[in-house]
């Protein structure tokens, strides 16, 4: 069982890869292996926050600690990002600091969420499928949000050259519910002829 005590002997002690790995234990970002595909002090704090206001902590000075630690890694461009992130992990932590800091520290939340919005392009984010379905789990529930959920929905693909992996299929199911959207719909297929003429 995590308690904040040991949330916090984690974050002191700098794992936070054991950290992370710990915060989303049961829940639906659990079968993502994050703490292996974002990893990092941002992924921790912001995963940490989320916790500490599920428990009714919010405003201990621990959480205050996370809330610093996250705003002082925002970008001046609005993103997160640390040392290594290629470009999914950089939409994949603003994404979860937006969510994190929603409401401990509106101004940066809203400047990344401006960041995502001048950064999605018509497949999603960065290199497409599971980034985006990240990006959606983590937003799908802003009451006001500049980024074009249905545009972005709209890039699952159920019927692509490439099936999708487990990872990336349990990330878009989990996004759908979040955001209460219906799977899509595969494209109807030809049907084949019987009989050759």
């Amino acid at each position: 069982m995590l308690t904040v005590a040991k949330l916090c002997r984690l974050w002191q002690t700098g794992r936070h890869r054991e950290l992370v790995r710990e915060l989303v234990a049961g829940r639906a970002e659990g079968r993502l292996a994050l703490d292996q595909r974002l990893p990092g002090r941002v992924t921790a704090a912001a995963f940490g926050l989320i916790r500490l206001r599920e428990l009714g902590q919010p405003d201990t000075p621990f959480a205050r600690e996370l809330s610093e630690t996250l705003t002082w890694a925002q970008a001046r461009d609005g993103s997160f990002a640390e040392p290594g992130d290629d470009a999914a992990a950089v939409a994949a932590k603003t994404a979860l600091a937006i969510r994190a800091l929603a409401d401990r520290s509106p101004e940066a939340s809203a400047r990344a969420l401006r960041w995502l919005a001048d950064h999605q392009s018509p497949t999603g984010w960065a290199d497409g499928s599971i980034t985006t379905a990240f990006v959606l789990l983590q937003t799908a529930k802003l009451r006001q949000s500049m980024l074009d959920l249905d545009a972005a929905f709209a890039t699952e693909r159920l019927d692509g050259p490439v099936e999708p992996d487990a990872a990336t299929r349990w990330a878009w199911k989990h996004a759908r519910l979040r955001a209460h959207r219906p799977a899509p719909r595969p494209e109807p297929q030809p049907a084949a002829l019987l009989f050759d003429n």
